[in-house]
């Protein structure tokens, strides 16, 4: 994919609202829940096909920068469980892995890929995928979010030189780095939008439907607050700054290992309040 690549275009959406028990940081815990839900958003969004492409990108899905001896890609993937079994955090019969190739290059004198490994817990990601049948759709291929983001979101002039594209989920913030629309690194911080919600119900006993309103309605505006709302925004101003904190640090180490290395442009994206 490279930055002259035609924009994907939206033809029909539509959005369910779950109860977060039935996800946890991203990762069904209750399917029953999430297959009905699916059922619903099919009814009502009015989607004439039942082929999907399932979207992952949890706390628990690696991406890593890594090079391997030049070779076909069928041959690289087929090599990856011994190349890559010492990074991982759980065993590698525990992990599904892929390689996203972004460039060639001599290292050391021997020629070799240069690219992204991507390491998902097996069972989350087969969690997900058996809850997607349930509903009786048809699962044709699973895609990293952050893939996804930058095909939808980097496309034309905005996509040249050095972008970083920072997506703001309920659970995590996604943080990627794209050169000229393609990929180079990839972080999903395990900050986002519901610790806000969190905070405001457990430090002031506010319910999740309270919280949600205020968070919604203010941000990190005062504007229109009466002076009952003050420990409320002093929550929200800290669990904010550590979203922000976190974001500079993964911005700062990319750019630490890059001499001379810039962020152009930053794009922000989240999702819709339901």
């Amino acid at each position: 994919m490279g930055a002259g690549t035609a924009r994907p275009t939206l033809v029909r959406y539509h959005q369910i609202a779950v109860p977060t028990s039935a996800l946890d940081r991203g990762e069904v815990t209750e399917k029953e829940t999430i297959v009905a839900a699916l059922k619903q958003l099919w009814v009502q969004g009015k989607f004439k096909t039942r082929k999907v492409i399932v979207g992952v990108g949890n706390a628990r899905v690696l991406v890593r920068e890594l090079s391997v001896p030049r070779m076909p890609m069928n041959r690289i993937r087929e090599t990856l469980p011994f190349q890559v079994q010492d990074i991982l955090p759980v065993p590698v019969n525990e992990a599904l892995l892929d390689f996203y190739p972004v460039s060639e290059a001599d290292e050391e004198g021997k020629p070799v890929v240069q690219g992204l490994l991507v390491a998902a817990i097996k069972s989350g990601v087969l969690a997900t995928v058996e809850a997607v049948e349930a509903a009786k759709l048809e699962p044709v291929d699973v895609d990293l979010v952050p893939f996804a983001l930058s095909r939808a979101l980097l496309s034309g002039p905005i996509a040249h030189g050095n972008v970083a594209l920072i997506h703001i989920g309920a659970e995590t913030t996604i943080v990627t780095i794209a050169v000229d629309g393609v990929p180079r690194f990839v972080r999903i911080v395990q900050n986002g939008s519901d610790d806000v919600n969190k905070a405001l119900t457990s430090r002031l006993g506010m319910d999740e439907y309270q919280a949600e309103q205020i968070k919604r309605r203010f941000g990190l505006s005062t504007q229109g607050a009466g002076a009952e709302l003050r420990p409320a925004f002093e929550v929200i101003y800290e669990v904010t700054g550590d979203l922000v904190v976190a974001i500079r640090n993964t911005l700062s180490f990319y750019l630490s290992s890059r001499g001379g290395a810039a962020i152009e442009r930053v794009i922000l994206s989240g999702a819709e309040p339901s």
